[in-house]
């Protein structure tokens, strides 16, 4: 079943041979059935453009990330779907999947997580935020117009936020984050 699933994801008989042992070790680690395993690997390294030939690595970054927090490995995916936004933004598989995970130990989980993360990505990107983030000394984008990592925006925005009164944060994390973002926004720059 776990080759069936590589298989509709369009990898080729040999990559379902070198992707297998590392779709079982996935599968086994984090108490997954094998053929789901075997999607969410594959459906993961599709949203990041990531070369069958790096199973072995997508599956230890699904693994680690779904043990080492609060969230089983198909939460993880839920959030990861969202992940498209991550990766026109930059960010790899390991980056986004830390940040879900520091969500998900604070209870935020699953396609709750993955549409807070990927509203604050879209904020980002919009120049009122920029204009906005800019007057507290935040930069969301490098000189070159692309987003920065987001684990350094945020890092940028929690020390900003540190100085203000907690009505000022709150109302200042809404305004960046938007409602559906500022559950991420909050939980990342205190984390």
């Amino acid at each position: 079943d776990a080759m069936v699933s590589l298989g509709r994801m369009g990898f080729s008989p040999t990559e379902i041979q070198a992707s297998i042992d590392a779709v079982l070790n996935l599968a086994r680690s984090t108490g997954t059935e094998l053929a789901e395993a075997g999607d969410i690997a594959a459906n993961s390294m599709r949203i990041f453009g990531i070369e069958a030939s790096q199973m072995s690595d997508v599956a230890d970054v699904l693994t680690v990330t779904a043990n080492s927090s609060a969230q089983t490995l198909i939460d993880l995916f839920e959030a990861l779907k969202m992940g498209p936004q991550a990766a026109a933004a930059g960010e790899s598989i390991r980056e986004t999947s830390a940040a879900i995970a520091v969500l998900a130990n604070m209870g935020i989980k699953g396609s709750l997580a993955g549409t807070a993360l990927r509203k604050s990505f879209s904020q980002f990107a919009k120049v009122k935020v920029q204009d906005q983030l800019r007057s507290v000394g935040v930069e969301t984008v490098d000189a070159n117009g692309n987003l920065r990592k987001m684990a350094e925006i945020m890092r940028d925005i929690a020390k900003a936020m540190s100085t203000m009164p907690t009505a000022e944060k709150l109302a200042f994390a809404e305004d960046i984050f938007d409602i559906r973002g500022s559950l991420a926004g909050l939980t990342l720059t205190a984390n």
